[in-house]
């Protein structure tokens, strides 16, 4: 399973469950770890500068395959990391 955010300008974010996150992703994707939290997802190491908003994308509650578990988010600029990503998840 893998969520698709496309909303963001500068990339695309991918969605997984951290579990099948790539151990070293390319050094140009960003990469963002979330751990649940009562009812929502919050960064695994929160930047107080943030303000409380350094969740994730909310619509992944809805599928049983993401609600409770660690998820990692793989913000991605070129379809090349892109391709290296999915290629690790279909492996």
């Amino acid at each position: 399973m893998i969520g698709v955010e496309l909303d963001h300008k500068e990339r695309v974010n991918l969605w997984v469950v951290s579990m099948y996150a790539p151990a070293s992703p390319p050094a140009t994707v960003d990469v963002a770890k979330k751990v649940w939290k009562g009812s929502a997802w919050q960064d695994k190491h929160p930047d107080p500068a943030r303000k409380g908003r350094d969740g994730a994308n909310s619509n992944l509650k809805g599928y049983d395959e993401f609600r409770s578990k660690p998820i990692t988010r793989l913000g991605v600029q070129c379809i090349d990391d892109a391709k290296a990503i999915l290629g690790h998840l279909i492996s």
